[in-house]
């Protein structure tokens, strides 16, 4: 360009004195255009149109976001510099969101002729290639108002830009780190070797993906999970670097505390599951004990004793047995997750098979009708899934109607949305209550329709901790009393099922 037209909204002259001298310094021929006030700015932008305003943030009767809303009517693409000593950084932030080009501080006036040039330079390539200038407007304003970092390099690594959303990050302006390497931002918590590496991978003309521990301007330490790239132009030359990121910090803290919160709770289960097994293992002798001696007494003495004598012998031998059952489910309900067997790929048919197997004598006892459909290929424990097919067989035999032929049917369906198995053992039992569905997994919950029915409470809760352990859930439906269960648990599809 032969020729800059600059208009200058300045009311003070040591101001105005000191940005006209740097202006001697521009290279191409200028005309200038001052205005001290609103009015006399009105009219020069009707009369006058110019290819760069600078603009004071304060002046008696308009402000810098005036100036640019009355420019912007005009022309959305005539760039706007802001010039000024009182703006804040939140406001000059703000202000280049709504279309500012840049910011400049009146103590810092050295950089004014290269943003000055850079700015015309870039207006001038917009109007030769014939961009339309709305259309930049948009995309310069969504890169300003973008929730991502942009901050974009020479291929050296220099800032040559960044957004706001950086500024309000880092602290840190653009006059302030342009021209710099985006080191001023580390944090020395990271190692050269990991910068050698996005460095290697970006100038082979590959994009690096990763995480930052960076430093703000006032020293406090922020994440950033961030991409890197290079920019290539027409011939497939690298000619810039950018860097798109967002602060990750509050979700970095958060995993942090969660995974505190999981250790704690790890640490507080293998103590509970240590606990749990000690103090089950260890009160199984003395209830031998009290259960042997009863039936001693009964046996050597009971010629001695009346009936009320026997039956209090009696109530203490079932007490104590029934304690060694308890106790018994409580040490395997606590083995589950310590016991450690190989997992292996087969077919749930052949844990079934030995779980009907060892309710041989219960199932030839009351001849229930027994469907078997296709059941799949899983990675199981097979012993733990053959417990869980005996407790919910033996549930289904035990909870039957009085007056109707048990019936169980088991097989599985594959969801595949969640890439998993469900395995189903339906029957048409005493059914259970919807308020009760979570309850039966608890474990020593009895509910009030197996009152009557021998059983510890135990049974179900081991099932839902085997299905958990092996990463799946376990659940009934039913409609209610009289009709029947389902009873239903996922398993994860195999890899070279899917």
């Amino acid at each position: 360009m032969d020729k800059i037209n600059i208009l200058i909204l300045e009311d003070n002259d040591s101001d105005l004195d000191l940005v006209m001298y740097e202006l001697k310094k521009l290279k191409t021929g200028k005309d200038k255009i001052i205005c001290k006030n609103k009015n006399e700015y009105i009219k020069a932008l009707e009369e006058y149109l110019p290819d760069i305003v600078l603009s004071d943030y304060n002046l008696p009767d308009i402000n810098g976001e005036e100036a640019l809303e009355l420019l912007r009517e005009k022309s959305s693409d005539i760039p706007f510099i802001l010039v000024s000593a009182t703006i804040g950084e939140e406001k000059a932030v703000n202000l280049m969101r709504t279309g500012a080009n840049d910011f400049i501080m009146k103590d810092k006036l050295k950089k004014l002729i290269p943003t000055i040039e850079r700015e015309i330079r870039e207006y001038e390539n917009r109007k030769k290639a014939g961009i339309d200038h709305a259309e930049l407007l948009k995309l310069t304003t969504a890169v300003n108002q973008s929730p991502s970092i942009i901050v974009m390099t020479d291929i050296e690594g220099k800032v040559e830009y960044v957004n706001p959303r950086f500024t309000e990050v880092t602290g840190y302006m653009l006059d302030e780190i342009k021209d710099k390497n985006p080191k001023i931002l580390k944090s020395g918590e990271m190692t050269n070797e990991e910068y050698s590496e996005l460095w290697n991978t970006i100038t082979s003309g590959r994009i690096w993906k990763g995480e930052f521990l960076n430093k703000k301007k006032n020293g406090e330490l922020y994440w950033e999970g961030a991409a890197v790239g290079p920019v290539f132009d027409e011939k497939k030359r690298i000619t810039n670097f950018l860097k798109l990121s967002q602060d990750i910090t509050d979700k970095k803290q958060l995993v942090k505390e969660l995974l505190k919160e999981k250790e704690a709770l790890t640490a507080s289960n293998k103590e509970l599951e240590q606990f749990a097994y000690i103090a089950s293992h260890d009160l199984q002798e003395p209830l031998r004990i009290i259960s042997s001696f009863a039936q001693l007494l009964d046996i050597k003495h009971s010629h001695r004793l009346n009936d009320d004598a026997k039956e209090y012998i009696s109530y203490i031998v079932t007490g104590a047995k029934r304690m060694q059952n308890l106790i018994k489910g409580l040490l395997e309900y606590s083995r589950i997750n310590s016991k450690v067997k190989p997992r292996t790929f087969c077919n749930l048919s052949e844990p079934l098979k030995y779980a009907l197997f060892n309710l041989n004598l219960i199932i030839s006892e009351t001849r229930p009708k027994i469907i078997i459909n296709e059941l799949p290929e899983v990675i199981v424990e097979p012993d733990q899934i053959t417990h869980v097919f005996q407790n919910l067989i033996g549930n289904a035999i035990k909870f039957k109607k009085e007056d109707e032929k048990c019936i169980i049917e088991i097989g599985s369906e594959k969801n595949i949305s969640k890439n998993e198995w469900i395995v189903y053992v339906k029957d048409n039992g005493i059914g259970i209550e919807e308020r009760d569905f979570d309850k039966a997994f608890v474990i020593f919950k009895r509910l009030a329709a197996a009152a009557k029915k021998p059983g510890d409470g135990i049974g179900l809760a081991l099932c839902k901790r085997i299905i958990e352990k092996l990463g799946g859930k376990i659940w009934v439906e039913s409609e209610g009393a009289g009709k029947g269960s389902v009873f239903k648990f996922t398993l994860p599809v195999s890899k070279g099922d899917i």
